[in-house]
């Protein structure tokens, strides 16, 4: 934990350097050492989509939301002194809980849990700011997206940014119903382990026409993103989000172009058309 501590520190102060704001992950997935007894219910995922290690902690127990907020407060603190712009509060792959207090995570416990955990943060860090993740909300429909809606209707002051993105598609609600609370909305583009196999394999795989099939369903609305990348092989799905977020109006295709003339002194610019 100090080692990753400082290596994330390190980190920070390298995006700060440079002008970069800075973000972290938070939400209900501790350690292998949380106790038996605070463990979340493992969620029904006929999709395969949510994710569960066993390290999730249900917030309903009292025990559970002090743990969650007590780790949340712990990791924030090491990061103070070299300064964080905002946490993402993830509610799945990994996250949740489907006990009776809880279920649809997405709608109530996780609904809840967020609430405090920005509360906590901002008691470390008065001006974080909150992204609230959606990532594969209603996956199955469990009215998830409705919920979160009316919950931010009431109380909506504690979130900055929603985040939304799935698989397949990108999610329907906030392009036919709205953003909840009336947010900023970012996505969440795959750009470094889909069509990839094993999960998270080795090797360049470029998705131009996935990312333009998305970004053409979304872009009237998203107004930023955050590309999940975990691998060094992707760096023209990098480019093609960032010219994205740009540009709404760029085309892959221009995009591939431009990158093959930069890499390859125009001798790849053939290929491209």
């Amino acid at each position: 934990m100090v080692g990753s501590s400082a290596q994330v520190r390190r980190l920070f102060r390298a995006a700060k350097d440079l002008g970069l704001e800075t973000v972290i992950g938070v939400g209900n997935v501790l350690f292998n050492s949380a106790p038996a007894e605070l463990r979340a219910t493992p969620l029904p995922d006929p999709s395969g989509r949510h994710g569960n290690s066993g390290t999730t902690v249900c917030p309903s127990l009292a025990g559970g939301r002090d743990l969650i907020l007590q780790t949340t407060r712990a990791l924030l603190e090491q990061l103070a002194e070299v300064g964080l712009d905002y946490i993402c509060i993830w509610p799945y792959d990994e996250g949740g809980c489907a006990c009776e207090r809880c279920r649809p995570w997405g709608g109530n416990g996780f609904i809840r849990m967020s609430r405090d955990i920005a509360a906590a943060g901002r008691a470390v860090l008065p001006n974080l700011k909150i992204i609230l993740s959606t990532w594969t909300f209603d996956t199955p429909p469990e009215g998830e997206w409705q919920a979160l809606t009316e919950a931010l209707a009431s109380d909506g002051g504690w979130a900055d940014v929603i985040l939304a993105d799935a698989h397949e598609d990108f999610p329907r609600y906030p392009l036919d119903t709205g953003v909840p609370g009336n947010l900023p909305l970012i996505n969440f583009p795959e750009i470094s382990m889909w069509g990839n196999w094993p999960w998270g394999g080795c090797g360049a795989h470029p998705l131009p026409a996935r990312l333009q099939r998305l970004w053409d369903q979304a872009k009237a609305v998203v107004r930023g993103g955050f590309p999940y990348s975990e691998g060094i092989y992707e760096g023209i799905n990098k480019a093609i989000a960032s010219q994205f977020y740009w540009d709404p109006d760029r085309a892959a295709l221009e995009i591939l172009r431009e990158y093959a003339d930069y890499e390859f002194s125009g001798l790849a610019l053939a290929c491209c058309r």
